[in-house]
């Protein structure tokens, strides 16, 4: 009988130690030219990311930010740029080509100010020139009759007239040396809101429209400014729930420049007005004790003893266009106001030499 033999294996299905080293080679050069392929797009999203123009970053930061809240977005983390929540009308923005440039043989002011936050913006090259604890929320004091005043413009017809009522003449302080039961035009209270920064006036006004409306009108137009973190709760600034940022105070500002009136009262070192009925005349005297200074276009000043000393300010730079400069929380507004001014008139190149 034969001898049963198993058949033997073809080539074919014997394991090949050869064949798999190939294989594993191929696999391993696959995978490599994959790795170095996401590599390569990763490097390509990351430059494109990195060396886009900060205002393109911002616009997408503030636009994908409008379904989850309106106003202005400040990206945390980065240089801090506010824009508006509609990035097809950006009210701040950053770029940074032009001028003016920033002089390196001067330094950073680095503690020459005593404000708890300062920001100084030029609206017309669209630049920050200085930032301090810009993003810091504060009692701005009297810095808020500038939003009186806009609700003002907005509410009242000029030429009609408000009756100085007991309790506005009861509030605290005494500006403008206001009477009970008298009457004054709405510029001319206006003149005594700004100038002097009367409290009186601003509970007037308050009072004409009823204080919870005025306040409601405050803070929709700060909202429609893009002021997100600013608050108000009354017309004069005396209550520390007033508050808001240096950030926000700058929007502020850049919005209403074309709001004239506020800023030919505000450039007024004094001025008299006369009550309607007694022909009382008020001498009114500006509160700001560096109108004079040629650097200085118009400014309003704020002070409690929470908040401590406030300036909101136009300010002309050395080729005359003109900035913002905001400072809140400081010993010495004046002081820094000048300090300010000066270091950025210097720090910065404001022109192509000759």
């Amino acid at each position: 009988m034969k001898k049963s033999v198993a058949p033997k294996k073809s080539p074919q299905s014997a394991p090949s130690t050869k064949s798999e080293n190939h294989s594993f080679f191929y696999l391993g050069i696959g995978a490599g030219i994959l790795l170095c392929g996401a590599l390569a797009a990763f490097v390509y999203v990351v430059y494109n990311a990195t060396s886009a123009p900060l205002s393109e970053a911002y616009e997408y930061s503030a636009t994908t930010a409008i379904a989850d809240r309106s106003g202005v977005v400040i990206t945390p983390h980065v240089p801090q740029l506010p824009l508006i929540a509609d990035a097809s009308t950006p009210v701040f923005a950053v770029t940074e080509s032009g001028f003016p440039q920033r002089n390196n043989e001067i330094l950073d002011l680095n503690g020459g100010i005593t404000a708890e936050a300062a920001l100084v913006y030029d609206p017309v090259h669209q630049k920050v020139l200085y930032e301090h604890n810009a993003a810091l929320r504060w009692p701005i004091a009297s810095l808020a009759k500038l939003m009186s005043a806009v609700v003002v413009l907005d509410s009242f017809d000029l030429e009609s007239d408000v009756t100085m009522s007991d309790a506005a003449v009861a509030t605290t302080g005494d500006a403008g040396d206001l009477v009970s039961g008298e009457r004054l035009s709405v510029v001319d209270l206006l003149h005594a809101l700004l100038i002097p920064s009367s409290n009186d006036a601003a509970i007037a006004f308050g009072e004409s429209l009823g204080i919870d409306e005025f306040v409601v009108l405050m803070n929709r137009k700060a909202s429609q400014f893009g002021m997100i973190e600013t608050t108000f709760v009354e017309p004069s600034g005396l209550d520390k729930g007033n508050v808001s940022t240096a950030w926000d105070l700058a929007r502020f500002i850049k919005a209403i420049q074309n709001r004239s009136l506020i800023w030919e009262i505000l450039q007024k070192p004094d001025a008299t007005v006369y009550s309607l009925d007694a022909h009382r005349a008020h001498v009114l005297t500006t509160t700001n004790k560096i109108l004079q200074r040629p650097e200085i276009i118009a400014a309003k000043t704020g002070f409690t003893t929470q908040s401590l000393e406030n300036y909101a300010a136009l300010i002309a730079s050395p080729n005359n266009d003109t900035l913002i400069m905001v400072i809140l929380g400081s010993k010495n507004r004046f002081a820094d106001a000048i300090a300010l001014a000066d270091w950025v008139s210097k720090a910065y190149q404001w022109s192509n030499p000759q």
